[in-house]
Order: structure tokens, then sequence, then C-alpha cells
């Protein structure tokens, strides 16, 4: 398998294994702070809500108290009657709103209700004319004087409005609570408004969350087992909220996460994988593609192993390993092949050289082809009585004599070339090749 196929069977599958723990790991990791931060969101809506409940109920209880003086009771507990108490009491009532508006509101109703359940005096700020005593508060007040309960404080809802009511019993003596027998002069003071910026608050959360109010703060009956987001809190002593995001949506968030997530990795690991690909081939694969070439060229085609670059790094230095390699290799293929080739003493062809020669003569076609076989007499007594050296010497002058004689464009550097050739065969035997000797 190839360098470059192989990188690519190691590279990429590391880079995607990488890149998929870290998606796995991003994901729980960003899964985690989306449900936190849903959950911190959640809890800053239930905040909200009490926010507006409290000043809602603060509201309330300013309206109540402002309309428990003697200034506006006064005319409805001393029986004022006939258009000018009607306009007194009115006229008290609006300025008191006037002055301590700040919050919406379309309901708000103001009744003076008597120990006999008698409506003595009804006031109601819509511009209904036919407005009548809410059955339900008259109920509610009528079992107040029957418990002899001197305050309540609650909220109900009543056709999609949150309403919060305040009574209060007084005695219209004192203006205070009344004590035994002083009940059945006393009277109720009732105030009844909705919570209007409340309601339209709880009816946006409506569309991402599940929404329950209760009396009671205890949820422990709703299935939270699906849930992974939901919070409640206690508003007031009567009012409860439970607040659930709606897990389609978490799930619908989710799946966006991871296939962001997702796609962020697979564009991460085509990127990576191009430009690291790139990087090795350039660096890497190309430069050894390009040493095997210059190797086989010099192996196949015989040229010349090129001059490495002198740059500091392991592919050059590769480079210049094969070169120098190359070099030796070199040198010792021409000394093996002149040792080869060449008789060591007298620098003649060899008899292996000199059959070689005869047979690319004959190979040529070459019609007048001359052999001559020279044997040294007496060679043996030379070697006996001056010694081997002696010999050699005798061997040396020879050759150099035997080479001179032949015609100079015949030899180069005592090889073969072309049209004669002059050998040593073996000991003091010598032989001459000529072409052409007519």
């Amino acid at each position: 398998m190839k360098l470059s196929k192989r990188v690519w069977l190691s590279i990429v599958p590391v880079l995607v294994g990488s890149y998929l723990l870290a998606l796995v790991g991003t994901y729980f990791l960003e899964k985690q702070s989306y449900l936190s931060n849903e959950k911190t969101r959640l809890e800053m809506q239930l905040s909200n809500l009490f926010s507006l409940y409290i000043l809602y109920d603060s509201v309330i209880d300013t309206y109540l108290l402002s309309f428990t003086s003697y200034d506006l009771l006064g005319p409805i507990l001393n029986e004022q009657d006939g258009m000018f108490g009607v306009s007194v009491v009115e006229g008290t009532i609006n300025r008191s709103i006037e002055n301590l508006n700040s919050v919406d509101y379309d309901i708000l109703i103001f009744m003076v209700i008597e120990s006999n359940n008698k409506v003595k005096y009804f006031y109601d700020q819509s511009d209904d004319p036919f407005s009548e005593p809410d059955s339900k508060v008259l109920g509610v007040v009528n079992k107040m004087f029957a418990d002899k309960s001197t305050n309540l404080d609650t909220v109900f809802t009543e056709e999609d409005k949150t309403l919060g009511l305040r009574v209060k019993i007084l005695n219209p003596l004192t203006m205070k609570a009344p004590i035994s027998d002083g009940w059945e002069n006393a009277v109720a003071i009732v105030l009844l408004m909705d919570l209007k910026n409340f309601d339209v608050l709880m009816n946006d959360l409506s569309s991402n969350y599940k929404v329950l109010v209760s009396k009671s703060d205890d949820f422990s009956h709703v299935d939270t087992s699906n849930s992974a987001v939901y919070a409640s809190k206690k508003l007031s002593s009567v009012l409860s909220v439970y607040l659930e995001y709606d897990q389609a949506l978490i799930e619908l968030q989710l799946r966006e996460l991871f296939f962001k997530a997702a796609l962020a990795v697979f564009i991460l690991t085509l990127i990576s994988s191009v430009l690291l690909i790139s990087l090795i081939k350039r660096y890497v694969t190309k430069p050894i593609q390009n040493l095997e070439k210059n190797i086989t060229d010099v192996n196949e085609k015989g040229k010349e192993f090129p001059l490495p670059r002198d740059d500091d790094d392991e592919i050059s230095a590769l480079n210049r390993s094969f070169y120098n390699l190359y070099g030796q290799l070199q040198s010792s293929f021409e000394k093996t092949k002149v040792l080869a080739e060449v008789d060591a003493l007298t620098q003649l062809s060899n008899r292996r050289m000199f059959i070689d020669h005869l047979e690319r003569l004959i190979d040529r076609g070459c019609q007048n082809i001359s052999v001559m076989f020279i044997d040294l007499d007496n060679f043996k007594f030379v070697n006996d009585n001056f010694g081997h050296d002696a010999g050699d010497s005798v061997l040396t002058t020879f050759s150099e004599r035997l080479k001179s004689v032949i015609r100079p464009t015949d030899l180069v550097a005592g090889n073969i070339v072309d049209e004669a050739g002059v050998s040593r065969l073996a000991g003091d035997e010598f032989a001459v090749a000529l072409n052409d000797s007519s």
C-alpha cells in the first residue's frame, strides 16, 4: 500500500474519531449549559410573576387603606342620600385611584356590605351600567360574618382572569374590627381587582410552559418524570405557581444543537483532513516519491543521482544520505569494475574482457580479425633466479612495449575500444586482437 493511501487510511479515521469524541463531549456540555440556562430563565419568569403579584398585592392593600378613610366611608355610613352624596363618594374614590394608579387593570369594584348581606354601596369603574355585585363575593362576605372573621386576603380565577379580593369588616363607629355584640352593626369593606399584567405574563408563558396555579404550594402530584426543566414558587399564602418547560421544545432545541455540532465536526474534519493531507503530501510523500524516482532513474536509466538541497529537514537529510550512499556505491562499482576487467599488474584487459571484445567484434560483423597469442620464454627462470619483483618488472615493461606498437587510436587508457585489443591472459601469456588487419 502506497504511503499516500496509508496516510488517508490512518489520519482520517483518527481525525474523525477525535472530532466525534469532541462532538459528544461538547454536545453534553452544551446540553447541560442549555438546560441550566432554561432553568435560570424559568426561575426568572417565576420571579417576574412574583414581583407582579407583590406589586398588585401592595396596590390592593393601598387602595383598601385609602377607601377605608372616614372621608370616603363617612357619607356612605351616615347614609347620605341623593346625587350629592353619590357624587362626593365617587369623587373621593376617583381621586384616590388617580393618586394611586400604578398598575393596569380592567376590573376595580368597591363595595360596602352590611351584616345582613345587603349591599350598602357598590362602585364599579367599568363602563358597564348594568354590572351587579358578584354573588361569589357576597357568599364569601356572608360566610365571614357567620364565622366572625374580620379580614380576608385571597385570590381566585374567574373567566380567565386572576382576581384579588380584600375584605375587611369594621365597626362603623370605631372604624376598627368589631368585638362581641358589635357584629350586628358591622359592615364589610370589599375591594375586588383583576391582576391584568399578571394574567398577560401568565398567558405569554403558557405558549412555552405548562402553567399550573394552585392555592397550595404542593405540586407533588405533577408527573415530572419526562420533564427536564421545571420549578414552582409560592407567591403568597393563597397562591402558588408551577412552570414546566415544554419537553418537545427542549428536544427540538437539543436536536438543532446536535445537528449544528455535527455539521461543525464534519466541516472541521473535512478541512483538517484536506489541509493535513496536503501538508503531508507536500513535505513528506512528494519528496519521498521524488527520491524514489531519482533512485529508479539511477538504477534503470543510468542517470546521475541529482545533488540534494541543503535543507534542514529529515527528507533532505535522507536525500543527502542516499546521495552519499550512491557516491560510495558508484566508487565501489568503478573499483570493482576495474578489478573485474583489468589486470592489476599490467593494467591490460584480462581474459574475460578479451573474450568479450572478440564477441563484440564478431557481433558487429567484422571480416578481418586476427588474434595473436604471445608467450614469454624463460619467464620462470627470471622469477626463480631474480625474484618475483623482477618478474613483475619484466611483465610491466613488456606490456608497455606491447601497447606502444599497437596503433594509439586503438587503445584508451589500456582499455579495448575499436580495432585492436591487448590482454594479459594469465602469467606470461598475452593476446592481441586486431581488426581490419589486411
